[in-house]
């Protein structure tokens, strides 16, 4: 009796992660809103955010939001999400910052967020978006770095509203 009793003990974290993960997994395919995202792209770490519903997004806030109507033909047919996926970057522009997407290169309140492509890395023609002056409205969102990241250089401002939220990472891959 004592060994079953040792055994229970020993077993029972392990029945009440996968029972907390079965939870999570049904509460997450039967919501709409998406409050949990596991990451694949290679642009951020490979792995679990949690996402709090917020509109009031800040500078530097990783956010949460559904492919832009404008490329998304473009995102479906190059198979890089699938069609009910989201994309997760940084604010890198909020109304009344400068953005700039001039001379190849974007720029963001002075800040080189790294290149705009002409083509992906299969070869085929980026979206092209011009855009230089100062943000009235809306939401750029980019990472910077030498990252090839499909962002705010490839499909211009986001409007504020369609933010679904600030993706708060739980468990991710550190090795990228």
């Amino acid at each position: 009796m004592h060994n079953l009793m040792l055994a229970r003990h020993r077993f029972f974290p392990l029945f009440s992660a996968c029972a907390l993960i079965l939870l999570l997994a049904s509460a997450a395919t039967c919501c709409s809103f998406p409050f949990l995202i596991y990451n694949t792209t290679d642009s951020l770490p490979h792995g679990l955010y949690a996402v709090v519903p917020r509109q009031d997004v800040r500078h530097g806030d990783l956010v949460v939001f559904r492919v832009p109507d404008r490329v998304a033909p473009l995102v479906h047919e190059r198979q890089w999400l699938r069609d009910d996926g989201f994309l997760m970057k940084r604010v890198a522009a909020l109304a009344g910052d400068s953005v700039s997407v001039a001379g190849g290169r974007f720029i963001v309140a002075g800040r080189d967020f790294g290149p705009v492509l002409d083509r992906d890395s299969e070869g085929r023609p980026m979206p092209d978006v011009a855009f230089c002056g100062i943000l009235e409205e809306g939401v750029v969102v980019a990472l910077p770095g030498p990252v090839a990241s499909f962002d705010s250089r490839y499909f211009g401002a986001l409007p504020a509203d369609s933010i679904l939220g600030v993706a708060l990472p739980l468990w991710t891959d550190i090795r990228l």
